[in-house]
C-alpha cells in the first residue's frame, strides 16, 4: 500500500506577490515565463520557501507504527519542490498511491480544489482524504469539492489510525469520530472527537522522509541559518483573541519537560540539528515546566540556539524566566502588540498589559535577545488615529524587527463571523499589503494606509537610533559575523518591503549607518558565538 501526503501552497501567488512591489511587466505572458524560470532555479536543492510540516510528518510516524513495511509512505511540499498543481501528475502517475492526504491552509483552498482534480484524474481510484486548517476551519464548503473523500477534522493522530482500519476492513466510516465523508453523493458529519490527551504519547515527526538541511535554508529566523527543527511543546491556547483560530481547542495541553528535551536531544545528537524554533501558541504560560525545560538544556551541555518565531506572551513574561531561557540558548522571540488602541484591545479581546509589555521588551533586548513585534491594522471601525497609536508605541521601544500585517479574517474565527465572511481569493497577500486595497475593512482610505505602511517602514527602521542599536547589537549565543549578516537580511528586506529609496532617508548620518549595516566591513576577527 502507498500513502501520498501533499502540503499544498501557492507559489505563484507568492511570486506575484513579489513582482507587484517591482516595476516588472506583471502581464500574464511575463508571469509565465518568470515561473518557468522560477522552477528551473528552485527546488529541493535551493528551496524558495516552506519548513518542516510537523502535522504530516507526525501522522506519517503513526501510519509506520501501525502498519509497518506494509504502508510506504510517501511526501511532498509543494512550497518546499516549488510545485504547482500540475506538476504533481508526474509524481501521481509514477507513484499511484492507494491513499493521497492533503493539507492546506485557508488562503490556499483555490490551490487545494486543483490539486484535487488532478489526482483524482491521474489516480482515480486512490481514497482521496484531508485535513488541516483549510478543511477544518470550512469543512461544508471543502467538502463541496466531488474529488475529496473523506476529511479529518482537527487533530487527526487518533482518527487516522482507526479511519484506514476502517477503510481498509470495509467497516462503517459512520463509526470513525471526528471526520466528513461523501459516500453515494451524500456528505455526513459523525460525532466530534476529543482533543488528544497525552501529548506525550504522540510519536515524533517522522523526519527522515525531509532534508533537514534544505528545510533549514528554505526556513530561518536568524541569517545564517544553523541546521534546524521547528516543535511544538504545547498545543492551544487559553485566550480568546477574536482573529485567532481555535483549532488546537481553549484548553492548554504540555508535553512534560523531559519529553520536549528528549526530542531536542535526538534530533541534536542523531541530526546534527543545532537550532530549534517553538511553534507553541503560548509556551510561557506554564512557567515551571519553561523553567524545567531550560534547567534540561542546561544540565545537558548542549550548545544549542532557539527562538519563538510565533511569539511568547509578553505581559505575563517574568524577568527569571527570561534570564534561564537565555542561558539555555534563546536568541529571538516575537511578541504580539497587534494594536496600541485601548479600545481595539478590548474589541479583538486582546488585553495586552501594556505596561508590562513594555517592560519585557526593554529586557529583552538589554539581555541580547533578537525582538520582533507582530501588529495588525485595519480591523473593523479603527480609525486612523489608533492606526498611527501602533506606529508611535513601537517607535517608543528598542526592539529590532517588525512584522505589519493587514487584518485578514479566517473562517471559523469571531472575527470572520462578525464581518459576515471574507474573500481570501480576492484578498490574497492582503495580509501582508501586496494587494492591500481590494478590501479595505476599517473605512481609512486607500491612500492613507499607502502611505501609513511606507511611514511605519521608514520611522521605524531607519531612524538614526535604531539603526545605531542594529550596528552595535551583541548576542550571547549569535557570532558579530553572524549578527552582521541578520540585519543586513533585515534591512535589505525592509526596503524592499516597504519601497524605502536611499532619497527617503534626509540625514546623511543615517545613510552611512544604513550603508554599514547593508555592506558592512569585513572584521579583523570574529567572536564565537
Amino acid at each position: 500500500m502507498k500513502f501520498f501526503f501533499i502540503y499544498v501552497d501557492d507559489i505563484r501567488d507568492t511570486v506575484k506577490c513579489h513582482l507587484e512591489k517591482s516595476p516588472l511587466d506583471v502581464s500574464a505572458v511575463q508571469i509565465e515565463q518568470i515561473m518557468s524560470n522560477i522552477k528551473k532555479i528552485h527546488g529541493p536543492k535551493n528551496p524558495l520557501g516552506g519548513n518542516p510540516r510537523l502535522g504530516i510528518l507526525t501522522l506519517a510516524a503513526i501510519l509506520r507504527q501501525q502498519f509497518g513495511d506494509r504502508m510506504e509512505i510517501h511526501y511532498c511540499d509543494m512550497a518546499f519542490d516549488c510545485l504547482e498543481s500540475e506538476d504533481l501528475r508526474k509524481r501521481l502517475r509514477d507513484l499511484k498511491p492507494d491513499f493521497v492526504g492533503l493539507s492546506a491552509m485557508l488562503p490556499f483552498a483555490h490551490i487545494f480544489h486543483e490539486v484535487t482534480k488532478v489526482v483524482k484524474e491521474e489516480v482515480p481510484d486512490c481514497t482521496l482524504m484531508a485535513g488541516g486548517p483549510y478543511l477544518s476551519s470550512a469543512p461544508s464548503r471543502a467538502m463541496e469539492d466531488p474529488c475529496l473523500d473523506v476529511g479529518v477534522l482537527f487533530e487527526a493522530e487518533e482518527t487516522l489510525p482507526e479511519l484506514m482500519d476502517t477503510l481498509l476492513s470495509q467497516g462503517d466510516l459512520k463509526e470513525v469520530k471526528g471526520i466528513v465523508f461523501r459516500k453515494d453523493g451524500e456528505v455526513t458529519f459523525t460525532p466530534a472527537r476529543p482533543m488528544v490527551a497525552d501529548l506525550n504519547q504522540v510519536p515524533w515527526p517522522a523526519v527522515d522522509l525531509i532534508n533537514l538541511d534544505q528545510y533549514s535554508k528554505a526556513y530561518r529566523i536568524i541569517h545564517p541559518p544553523k541546521k534546524s527543527m521547528p516543535l511544538f511543546s504545547s498545543r492551544g491556547c487559553s485566550y480568546e483573541c477574536t482573529y485567532c483560530h481555535n483549532l488546537s481547542g481553549k484548553t492548554v495541553r504540555w508535553r512534560s519537560a523531559e519529553s520536549v528535551f528528549g526530542e531536542m536531544s535526538y534530533y541534536y545528537e542523531k541530526h546534527a540539528v543545532r537550532e530549534f524554533f517553538f511553534w507553541d501558541d503560548i509556551f510561557n504560560l506554564n512557567i515551571k515546566r519553561a523553567h524545567k525545560i531550560c534547567e534540561l538544556i542546561i544540565d545537558s551541555g548542549m550548545k544549542i540556539r532557539f527562538s519563538f518565531p510565533r511569539g511568547m506572551r509578553g505581559d505575563i513574561l517574568t524577568r527569571d524566566l527570561i534570564d534561564k531561557m537565555m542561558e539555555a540558548g534563546l536568541c529571538q522571540s516575537s511578541f504580539a502588540v497587534e494594536s496600541a488602541s485601548p479600545r481595539l484591545q478590548k474589541m479583538i479581546k486582546k488585553y495586552n498589559n501594556f505596561g508590562k509589555m513594555t517592560d519585557t521588551i526593554q529586557y529583552c533586548v538589554e539581555k541580547g535577545m533578537l525582538v520582533t513585534t507582530f501588529n495588525m491594522v485595519d480591523f473593523p471601525t479603527e480609525t486612523e488615529e489608533e492606526m498611527l497609536m501602533t506606529l508611535d508605541y513601537n517607535l517608543s521601544l528598542p526592539h529590532h524587527d517588525v512584522t505589519l500585517f493587514k487584518v485578514s479574517p479566517f473562517e471559523g474565527t469571531q472575527l470572520y463571523d462578525q464581518l459576515g465572511g471574507y474573500d481570501h481569493y480576492e484578498n490574497l497577500g492582503a495580509a501582508t499589503f501586496y494587494k492591500y486595497k481590494k478590501s479595505i475593512i476599517s473605512g481609512v482610505s486607500a491612500e492613507f494606509l499607502e502611505k501609513f505602511i511606507k511611514d511605519f517602514g521608514l520611522k521605524f527602521y531607519f531612524s538614526k537610533a535604531r539603526l545605531k542599536r542594529a550596528l552595535e547589537f551583541i548576542s550571547p549565543h549569535i557570532s558579530t559575523e553572524d549578527v552582521q549578516e541578520h540585519f543586513q537580511t533585515i534591512y535589505s528586506v525592509a526596503k524592499m518591503h516597504y519601497g524605502i529609496e536611499g532619497a527617503d532617508l534626509e540625514d546623511g548620518e543615517a545613510r552611512g549607518m544604513l550603508e554599514n549595516i547593508l555592506n558592512p566591513p569585513k572584521p579583523s576577527f570574529a567572536r564565537q558565538a
